[in-house]
């Protein structure tokens, strides 16, 4: 088994950018996984779509960031989800 030291500084990570909808919010996705043994990342937060603040994918394998540049400004309905999932077995 690869140390957890090993696998954070062999990280490979991948960016996406999309953009939503009829919005000028753009999204910036994240994906990473170890060089060395393949050992995926996995990110915590809240599971949705919020252009108010950064979510994850359903299965935690994605971070979701939105954005604007710094001249833009929201140009529409707050349109998004997050899911947030308590206790449990």
């Amino acid at each position: 088994m690869v140390e957890p030291h090993i696998c954070a500084e062999q990280a490979h990570w991948h960016l996406n950018l999309q953009h939503f909808g009829d919005t000028n919010i753009k999204y910036l996705e994240v994906t990473g996984a170890c060089q060395a043994c393949g050992r995926k990342v996995f990110f915590r937060g809240p599971a949705g779509l919020n252009p108010g603040g950064p979510t994850v994918a359903m299965d935690g394998s994605e971070a979701i960031f939105p954005f604007l540049f710094e001249d833009e400004t929201y140009d529409g309905k707050a349109v998004g989800y997050a899911v947030s999932v308590r206790g449990g077995n």
